[in-house]
């Protein structure tokens, strides 16, 4: 039995990676979540039936509590998809934002390396640690990190570790991936982070939809099953390195484009748009080069359009109104 330490597994893509893997009976899953994001209760709920599903209700700032679990089951492959992810709240509570993202990602890697060298840890980083850099062209291995806001620098903080865990020193093979925009079901979207799914949320609802800055801000999509597949082909592989990683300019667009998409396939106007200035720490533009697969000899790349997604997600939330409804009724 392999066992999987997944982080953040309650969370919409450690959902959606555990939901994969529990299909293997060979697999354990460790789950560890603090439940404290939006809609993780109800993902743990679905998550729970399986007999291979292990959870433990601990925040990745607390290495005591950690390393009972790591005595324990001394994982084969780590997932570190916990995070603190709001660039906004990394403002408002730096310390905790700190906590989760630098300190958490020091902790699991100190707990791999004691009790298993042989793991694998897979990091969820995210494109914000490139700071806004006007770019004009899609990032690639070659593009340097600048993070400069709190979230920007905690998680460059973890990206860092990851990279030195891997040195002689350690010898852990490591993988950071710095996402995009990813989306899909399973996804409880807040205005700060999961924008895709909230402007889905505001059309359906008929309510009033804010857009900060012009609207023109271009961004790379990554369809979820796009992006599981890539972590299983990263994992059987053992790939080590640090990639950047999204939808690509095929699967690109501007927040005024994905507001015309989204109104066309619900054949519905927004109740209102309501333009305002531009949010510290939003880039204006964000696309991944992900041509590093082709040269890492790795058969992936993006299957899923904005459309095609668009529709699977509307398809979900369609299924889910009456909850998600329930939810959000006061968040829209």
């Amino acid at each position: 039995m392999k066992n999987y330490f997944i982080t953040g597994a309650c969370g919409f893509i450690g959902f959606n990676l555990s939901l994969r893997l529990l299909k293997n009976k060979n697999i354990n899953i460790i789950a560890i979540d603090n439940l404290s994001r939006f809609g993780s209760s109800k993902n743990y709920n679905t998550l729970k039936k399986y007999k291979n599903f292990h959870f433990y209700k601990v925040d990745v700032s607390n290495l005591k509590k950690l390393e009972k679990i790591f005595q324990v089951h001394k994982p084969d492959i780590l997932c570190h998809l916990a995070a603190q992810v709001a660039v906004t709240l990394s403002y408002s509570d730096p310390i905790n934002d700190f906590n989760t993202n630098a300190l958490g990602s020091l902790n699991l890697l100190f707990l791999a390396h004691k009790y298993n060298k042989n793991c694998y840890c897979l990091y969820s980083s995210t494109n914000k640690v490139y700071g806004n850099k006007n770019f004009t062209n899609p990032v690639n291995i070659k593009t340097l990190s600048d993070p400069y806001t709190p979230y920007g620098v905690s998680k460059h903080i973890g990206d860092l570790y990851f990279k030195e865990f891997s040195s002689k020193e350690f010898n852990l093979r490591t993988c950071v991936l710095k996402q995009s925009c990813i989306y899909g079901p399973n996804q409880f979207g807040i205005e700060d982070q999961g924008w895709l799914i909230w402007f889905l949320y505001k059309n359906i609802f008929n309510k009033k939809l804010n857009i900060y800055g012009n609207g023109k801000q271009i961004r790379d999509l990554l369809y979820i099953d796009d992006l599981i597949d890539l972590y299983l082909i990263l994992i059987k592989k053992k790939v080590v390195g640090s990639y950047p990683v999204g939808g690509g300019i095929k699967n690109s667009l501007s927040l005024n484009e994905a507001i015309e998409l989204i109104e066309n396939l619900t054949n519905h106007k927004y109740q209102e748009i309501n333009y305002s200035n531009k949010r510290s720490g939003d880039q204006d533009f964000f696309v991944s080069d992900n041509n590093w697969a082709k040269y890492k000899g790795i058969n992936w790349f993006p299957k899923i359009s904005p459309s095609e997604g668009l529709k699977k997600m509307l398809y979900w939330i369609e299924g889910n109104k009456k909850l998600l409804s329930k939810i959000y009724d006061k968040k829209l």
